[in-house]
């Protein structure tokens, strides 16, 4: 039994297991939370052909796509409890029946269970089988959330990272020692998951640049820099800092941009028209303000390059 919150890797171990054990088989992963309750049976053990009305033929269940290897139970304590029973049995006697069939089959194939549950709590509140619970939890491996494990996310954020650069087949992020302290200073509530969908959001966001502090935190949170954020990982006046920067770097962009606008004119314009003008105007002051570099153009105005990018081609028909 692999215990542990949710998103601190639990399958990536029960998949480690899987690949250290020499199984020759298969690993076999099911959700217990996502799967129907009127479904289990079929799901687990299959059935054969003309078992239920629309059975045209037969269907090979999980235990036995997972023959010879492992079949991981993901948030066992999500598992209805007459289910719970049929699953002892399956354990215990090594030996499933399919829907439908006459005889059973053997079950050759092992079991790892995981759950972010207090499973024992579930046991005393009887929405968990005390047999079944005694069956599965003989070895538990606790896994520690994220933020106990700062050792890991540097590394963690780095493999990802990689991961993203050879997968989207783009420049990889620059990781630099300012966003490596944020990292490991953050509290991680959402554990590994967390992390991984940072390192996708900032890796195709600013592929091949250094994003400073508040694109880190406006990728962890949209929100972070207009709120108190009691997760707040580190220093929070630094990146405080560096948005003031900006926000004035912003506020002359667009004075600059309104006062070309000829609003003062008194003639009526479009207001598509106008909202067109003005990002214009936004984007061309940004960017001679940055003597050309569009990263910084894209910093000043608080958003990426690639988006950056994108505007410019939507307004000015080119991306050069």
């Amino acid at each position: 039994l692999i215990s542990g919150e949710t998103g601190t890797g639990k399958e990536l171990f029960a998949r480690w297991i899987h690949q250290e054990s020499g199984s020759s088989g298969p690993f076999v992963p099911i959700n217990c939370a996502s799967v129907p309750d009127t479904l289990w049976e079929s799901e687990l053990f299959g059935h054969v052909r003309g078992a239920f009305t629309d059975a045209r033929e037969r269907r090979k269940g999980l235990v036995e796509m997972a023959t010879d290897g492992i079949l991981f139970f993901d948030e066992i304590g999500d598992m209805p409890l007459d289910m719970q029973g049929k699953l002892l049995r399956l354990i215990q006697e090594k030996q499933f029946r399919p829907l439908g069939a006459s005889e059973e089959r053997p079950a050759r194939c092992r079991f790892l269970f995981a759950t972010h549950r207090d499973l024992s709590s579930m046991v005393a509140a009887g929405s968990f089988r005390q047999d079944l619970f005694y069956r599965i939890s003989t070895l538990n491996e606790q896994i520690p959330p994220l933020r106990e494990r700062s050792g890991d996310i540097q590394a963690l954020l780095e493999y990802y990272l990689d991961v993203n650069s050879e997968k989207y087949r783009i420049q990889p992020l620059i990781l630099d020692s300012t966003l490596k302290d944020a990292a490991i200073q953050y509290s991680w509530p959402g554990n590994v998951r967390e992390l991984e969908s940072l390192a996708l959001r900032l890796s195709l966001e600013y592929p091949g640049q250094s994003p400073g502090l508040k694109q880190f935190y406006q990728a962890l949170d949209p929100s972070y820099l207009s709120q108190t954020d009691s997760r707040s990982p580190i220093a929070p006046d630094a990146a405080r800092s560096e948005d003031d920067s900006l926000q004035s770097q912003n506020w002359k962009v667009q004075e600059k941009a309104l006062s070309d606008l000829g609003l003062a004119s008194g003639i009526s314009l479009d207001f598509d028209h106008l909202v067109q003008n003005y990002s214009k105007q936004i984007l061309q002051e940004a960017l001679e303000r940055s003597e050309g570099n569009r990263t910084r153009a894209a910093q000043h105005l608080g958003i990426s390059r690639g988006r950056f990018n994108y505007q410019w081609k939507l307004l000015f028909g080119d991306n050069q």
